[in-house]
């Protein structure tokens, strides 16, 4: 043992190590603290408008459902999915100023 740590290239590797495994450790603590501080939530905010992750899935569904009802192209699914979205949070919008 006596020999095999009075090499100096292993008493580098040795610490090199220790330091690696401390700074990894620390990065995972603060990614641990951020994550806690912000709460992550599946709400989203776009423009002030909040809209819960179930209400965006049922958007999601709602287009895929019409689009393939009508046959539209992409550039079709597109135009009418920013329509149905501008929709939403307008009226998302009028419902939050409501309860305030």
């Amino acid at each position: 043992m006596k020999r095999l740590t009075s090499s100096p290239l292993i008493l580098i590797l040795i610490i090199w190590i220790g330091f690696a495994l401390g700074c990894v450790s620390s990065n995972q603590q603060n990614l641990n603290t951020n994550q806690a501080r912000v709460g992550y939530s599946s709400n989203l905010n776009y423009n002030g408008v909040i809209l819960s992750f179930e209400e965006q899935q049922r958007f999601t569904e709602r287009i895929e459902a019409e689009r393939k009802k009508r046959g539209l192209s992409d550039l079709e699914t597109l135009k009418f999915s920013n329509k149905e979205w501008e929709k939403l949070l307008t009226e998302k919008r009028r419902q939050q100023q409501n309860t305030r």
